[in-house]
């Protein structure tokens, strides 16, 4: 029997039970068409999925494990998952119907989203993923068109995340085109992990897709954007993107910290959880000043209370508030405030210094004094006759007068020794780029700075050249010797693709 076109199933019954009346939208996976249940009568959507997907069993079989696996999560912001099967040659997924719009179709429609609403958003759907990932499901396909604002009957907004499972079969197909030659979804959203075709992806890849959208609806620019699919990978894999404060200046630079630190490419310095995520954008809401709807106040507790503010952009690794003896802490410049030394702090108690303790014994002293002064009595004292001393014995000269030895010239002053230089430097491309440190100009590429005064800190350089965008640089005693720093050429931007790396900097 021939299989039917999406047009040719309008009017006709799918499985014997569900009418199926028109189509709501196409894409690479298939057709999602509005339906209805002949018996109940609920309206649903019904997603067909391309017949070529059919011919192969084991990708079959794993896509409707994956459905039945989001079908458990009975999760509120999870598209319900309502019925599946295969029949003439199609296979189909039955799903509630959802009434509002896509974040992709408020994008469109605004171009960026504020950022409390933003949090209204995703917050819920960050909750859902990250039940998900305590299942062991992992979206992998996270992107503006797979979150949806539903709206009840009521019209109150229900964030809903879709597609469940289609991530399996981009994996399935090894590579980001489709047998057909059309993109498996966008690969803007992928993680570097995903990019380079690693096996046994966990919620670290869903994070940094998560981080993708984040920066997309605040600054209404993707990060990551080129003309093809092998120089947007190259991209996402080898550059960080523009900072999100510069394409965005009204977001707070706490929720653009954790932005930034989503997507983070190495793995040990990104948020390992979703609900981390979750919680340090709870905690930068707060830092920021914006109060969420109380209906969020169960989400992420034990993450967003203990995920401190992060330090002033003017400070960088600065510390506030009590510190016990004994505690570690992690001291750095980078933006996602998870990198730096460890420093430990001494357990024993932190000594006094000897001007402290003598001008305590000081003190000591004119208050027994002037106690003494107060219990003295009030009458004149009776002088008492002091005896005359004895005369020294017949026959022994008193001693004469002993004259005070001379003074004692002190020791020269002797100058200490000259500290040991440490020079560190750098070159940069293009050459006789203007170095500023703290907003004031210092010198020119190629530029060697001496650490002797300050061995044990690290100096933050701007470098920056006409036509480039800048780069900032840290010199420590651990900086290579030959040190090289290219600042890109600056590209004027469009969002959604163009230019093979118009904001990026090589790290």
């Amino acid at each position: 029997m021939p299989i039917l076109t999406p047009e040719e199933r309008i009017g006709t019954l799918l499985a014997g039970r569900y009418q199926v009346e028109s189509i709501l939208g196409q894409g690479g996976m298939g057709v999602v068409m509005r339906g209805r249940h002949e018996l109940t009568g609920r309206p649903v959507a019904i997603k067909l999925l391309q017949p070529s997907y059919v011919t192969d069993p084991e990708l079959l079989r794993r896509f409707f494990q994956e459905a039945k696996a989001s079908a458990a999560l009975n999760h509120p912001n999870v598209v319900d998952v309502l019925d599946m099967g295969v029949e003439d040659g199609a296979a189909f997924l039955i799903l509630e119907l959802l009434e509002g719009a896509s974040l992709a179709e408020l994008l469109d429609e605004r171009g960026a989203i504020e950022t409390r609403e933003l949090l209204e958003i995703l917050l819920p759907v960050m909750d859902a993923l990250a039940a998900a990932h305590e299942r062991g499901i992992v979206h992998r396909d996270l992107k503006p068109d797979n979150v949806f604002v539903h709206r009840d009957l009521r019209g109150r907004p229900i964030p809903k995340v879709l597609d469940f499972g289609i991530a399996k079969l981009i994996e399935k197909d090894s590579d980001v085109q489709t047998r057909t030659g059309g993109v498996l979804g966008t690969p803007h959203y992928m993680s570097p992990e995903q990019a380079q075709g690693h096996k046994g992806l966990g919620a670290e890849a869903d994070v940094w897709s998560m981080g993708v959208l984040l920066y997309e609806c605040l600054s209404g620019q993707r990060p990551f954007q080129a003309e093809s699919v092998p120089a947007l990978l190259l991209q996402i894999c080898t550059f960080d993107p523009l900072p999100l404060d510069e394409r965005a200046p009204t977001v707070h630079p706490a929720i653009a910290r954790v932005v930034h630190r989503a997507i983070t490419r190495e793995l040990d310095v990104r948020y390992a959880k979703m609900e981390e995520l979750g919680g340090a954008l709870m905690a930068g809401a707060r830092a920021a000043g914006i109060e969420l709807p109380s209906s969020l106040d169960d989400l992420f507790p034990p993450f967003r209370e203990t995920a401190a503010p992060p330090p002033r952009a003017s400070e960088p690794g600065l510390v506030t508030g009590p510190i016990s003896a004994g505690a570690r802490l992690r001291i750095g410049t980078d933006p996602t405030m998870a990198r730096g030394d460890v420093v430990e702090l001494p357990t024993t108690a932190p000594r006094r210094s000897p001007l402290v303790l003598g001008l305590g014994v000081a003190a000591l002293l004119v208050v027994l004094g002037v106690v003494g002064f107060a219990l003295m009595p009030s009458e004149d004292p009776v002088p008492v006759a002091q005896p005359d001393p004895p005369p020294p014995p017949d026959g022994i000269e008193p001693p004469p007068d002993v004259e005070p030895p001379p003074d004692v010239e002190p020791p020269p002053d002797v100058e200490p020794p000259a500290p040991t230089p440490i020079e560190r430097g750098f070159d940069s491309d293009p050459t006789h780029a203007d170095v500023y440190r703290d907003g004031a100009l210092v010198g020119t590429t190629p530029f060697v700075l001496d650490l002797a005064n300050e061995p044990d800190q690290t100096v933050e350089l701007e470098v920056r050249a006409e036509g480039r965008q800048s780069r900032v640089i840290t010199l420590n005693a651990s900086t290579a010797p030959d040190t090289r720093v290219s600042l890109p050429r600056v590209h004027r931007e469009r969002r959604g693709g163009g230019g093979d790396a118009p904001s990026l900097a090589p790290r």
